[in-house]
């Protein structure tokens, strides 16, 4: 029981780290938008780089083969129970 609840913890603490670097890069791109400016304006490399960032965790997950969408999260999938 206490090794599941760890796991859960070390797991959303693990999402939350993966996710740290698309915070950090889109508050800087925030920063450099002019007024009324589109995220569609930047340059295609910022705009490269904050779509890798965006799928890094996912990635990650699915190379570690880390399960964090429980079960009844999702669609048409048996549940195994």
């Amino acid at each position: 029981m206490l090794f599941k609840a760890l796991k859960k913890i070390v797991t959303a603490m693990l999402i939350a780290a993966l996710h740290a670097p698309l915070l950090v890069y889109a508050l800087m791109l925030y920063e450099r938008l002019r007024p009324g400016q589109s995220v569609s304006e930047l340059p295609w490399a910022s705009i490269a780089v904050l779509m890798l960032f965006f799928a890094l965790p996912y990635a990650v997950l699915a190379v570690s083969r880390t399960h964090w969408n429980p079960p009844r999260a999702r669609l048409n999938e048996p549940t195994g129970s």
